[in-house]
């Protein structure tokens, strides 16, 4: 287990050793690649600090584009002295960010785009036409091999004939750590300003906490002991507290008492202590109301105390009133001194107390230990869980707050206005005041026999359709509703109106038929037969009936005298002599509306 901490830590360090060296050689370690950062380009006439961590190699040189149709900026020469730097930096790789600057100065009076080839192109800028000695800066992510980097003019070679552009002071590098957002926490770690890069390992120093913290004052802080090596750049991180809480208890004595507060610092009485007063002081019998002292001095000053001996009033137990709790009573030798009634009373017990009234108070199940009084040892009993000896009685109201348990104590005599009846069917409420010798006064009851009117079947009227009175009356029996005091009357023995042959099926009417789970109740064709309607029969003579119509109730009926009227042929004009027919001698009588019906033919005998 040694061996792999001592491991451990041996890493740790020679890999914080190895952050640390990073930081003052710039361009030592292989970064990791940062996410593709969008082009930024600059263009300022602004004096500036040039260039730190150029790698272009001939920065001093100006190159010259224009007055021909060549659209690139560095000779062959140049070009391949700077492909050749760029393929010995490990940071020159795709997606890493560089920046690109040089003075230019343009005699052409429009804008020309520039920029570096690969993908889409990068590193692109534009120089503003009548340049004059303006700076451009751009930024982006290289999206091509070193061994193809060149800069070049982005339109039409033909347009550079004109005029010519003259680039100075070039400038290729990785953008200064100065600009890296990447060291993080800030508290622990800062761009170095001397470096070039855009990642952590190449741009970020670690904060000592030795370099930049001092942890004063002594008496709440202490360094770490690791400070050497710890990272930080405020007390928080740098400095071990010193909490009051830690040495309170050593250092608030005698009349000192701990500050109140959370995460107080300190290591000083001072820091740590304030004056205790009596005020505070909770060790006085707040059951007594002499057993503390005034809170205040005769000067009006706070009482200055933390014990019993400062702030409370400590007298002879002898003058010590013991009566004023009904806990304790008066020791049998009231000798030595105190303030509260536990250093000069004896205490009562509840197991040596009997429950004074019997008829209210029980003993508890688990009374407290100490007690001398039926509130404090004894249950209290509530009229509420006590019955009254006699249905003439009633508990008084308040019964779930009244204690008792005698009819004395919980009950009265019984008002049949708090009575109901026992089955509103059976009786009826008598009124609630009666007269006596000409007085009104309440109808006292508890019970139906004196409070309520009893309501006998042979008194009720069976007279329904679908009920009849019993065949044996009992004068004893009670009820008023047709259930109790009724035999009921059933479809089984009915016949239906227009039912003639006595099979159940009339013309109006058809008979409903009992099943093994119901059986019809009743008397009349409603109750115990199914209608038919006019309106479900038609005729198998539409020539000698016409429907019959109703603005009202609908027609029943099953046959053509219910649901129809005659046709005669008295008023059929179909009959024609010129063709040998004529109408039916009796056609006031004859039914029809067709000539098979209503006419006849003329015969040689009736023309002579």
């Amino acid at each position: 287990m040694k061996a792999t901490a001592c491991a451990l830590t041996c890493a740790a360090l020679a890999s914080f050793e190895a952050i640390v060296a990073a930081k003052k050689i710039n361009n030592d370690v292989k970064p990791a690649t940062l996410s593709t950062l969008a082009t930024d380009i600059t263009v300022t006439d602004v004096t500036e600090q040039w260039c730190m961590g150029n790698v272009f190699p001939s920065p001093d040189q100006e190159y010259t584009v224009g007055l021909s149709t060549s659209p690139q900026v560095f000779p062959d020469a140049d070009l391949t002295t700077l492909r050749t730097a760029l393929s010995s930096n490990p940071t020159w790789s795709f997606d890493r960010v560089w920046e690109f600057k040089a003075k230019v100065t343009s005699g052409f009076a429009k804008t020309l785009d520039f920029g570096m080839g690969g993908g889409t192109g990068f590193l692109k800028f534009t120089v503003p036409a009548n340049a004059g000695a303006a700076t451009i800066e751009v930024k982006g992510n290289v999206k091509t091999e070193a061994d193809y980097v060149s800069l070049s003019y982005r339109g039409s070679p033909s347009d550079l004939v004109p005029h010519k552009i003259v680039f100075s002071q070039v400038c290729l590098r990785q953008l200064p750590c100065a600009a890296f957002p990447g060291c993080l926490p800030s508290y622990k770690y800062e761009p170095n300003a001397s470096a070039n890069g855009d990642s952590f390992e190449s741009c970020c120093m670690p904060i000592l906490c030795k370099d930049t913290v001092i942890c004063t004052p002594a008496s709440k802080y202490e360094n770490y002991s690791d400070a050497d090596t710890r990272l930080g750049n405020n007390l928080d991180l740098c400095c071990n507290q010193k909490p009051c809480s830690d040495v309170s208890s050593t250092l608030c004595t005698g009349n000192n008492k701990p500050k109140k507060g959370s995460g107080l610092l300190g290591s000083t009485a001072s820091e740590c202590c304030e004056l205790a007063y009596c005020r505070d002081f909770t060790g006085c019998d707040t059951t007594h109301d002499t057993s503390a002292l005034p809170l205040t001095d005769e000067d009006g000053t706070p009482r200055i105390g933390a014990s019993e001996e400062e702030c409370c009033n400590v007298i002879a137990c002898s003058a010590f009133n013991c009566s004023k709790s009904d806990l304790w009573a008066n020791k049998t030798n009231q000798s030595g001194a105190g303030h509260s009634f536990s250093q000069c009373c004896d205490p009562l017990f509840c197991a040596n107390y009997t429950c004074e009234e019997t008829t209210k108070y029980v003993m508890k199940g688990t009374p407290p230990v100490q007690g001398n009084s039926d509130d404090r040892c004894c249950d209290a009993i509530y009229c509420v869980n006590y019955t009254c000896s006699n249905s003439s009685m009633a508990k008084m109201n308040g019964a779930a707050t009244r204690m008792g348990s005698t009819d004395s104590e919980c009950c009265e005599p019984a008002l049949c206005q708090n009575f109901n009846c026992s089955d509103s069917t059976k009786y009826w409420k008598k009124p609630n005041m009666i007269e006596v010798g000409g007085v009104q006064g309440p109808r006292f009851g508890g019970t139906d026999e004196e409070c309520c009117t009893p309501l006998y079947c042979n008194n009720f009227s069976c007279t329904s359709t679908k009920w009849k009175h019993k065949e044996v009356q009992d004068d004893t029996v009670l009820g008023w509703t047709h259930e109790q005091c009724c035999d009921k009357t059933y479809c089984e023995n009915y016949t239906c109106t227009t039912d003639f042959d006595g099979d159940g099926n009339g013309t109006k009417w058809y008979k409903r038929v009992d099943t093994n789970a119901l059986k019809w109740q009743g008397s009349t064709d409603e109750e115990c037969c199914y209608p038919l309607y006019c309106s479900q029969f038609s005729t198998g003579y539409p020539t000698q009936w016409k429907r019959k119509t109703s603005s009202g109730t609908p027609l029943m009926g099953s046959t053509e005298p219910e649901c129809y009227e005659p046709i005669f042929c008295k008023a059929f004009c179909g009959c024609n002599e010129t063709r040998g027919t004529r109408i039916v001698p009796d056609a006031e009588g004859v039914q029809g509306s067709s000539v098979d019906e209503c006419c006849e033919n003329i015969t040689a005998e009736d023309s002579s």
